[in-house]
């Protein structure tokens, strides 16, 4: 018989990541208002398709966030993908 054993956090619940976690360790260490890595202009974030009006890097990243950065104009909304049921 096998027994899996998972050991709770050390304190409290587990940490949230964001989408400045996700930039710092794979693509980008500077993100604001007007810079994502190297695309400098004014930024527009959307979170499921919706304009995100507050800090980007502040984006909870979730089961099936969507997020899509768009720098400098037009500001277009993206289409959003259906998660089919189960996943």
């Amino acid at each position: 018989m096998h027994a899996s054993h998972r050991r709770p956090p050390a304190r409290g619940a587990p940490r949230r990541l964001h989408w400045r976690d996700l930039l710092a360790a794979f693509v980008a260490k500077h993100v604001d208002a007007h810079t994502v890595a190297t695309f400098i202009g004014v930024l527009h974030a959307f979170v499921d398709g919706k304009p995100y009006s507050r800090n980007p890097r502040d984006i909870v990243l979730g089961a099936h966030t969507q997020i899509t950065p768009e720098v400098g104009a037009p500001f277009v909304p993206p289409p959003v993908y259906a998660f089919p049921n189960g996943l």
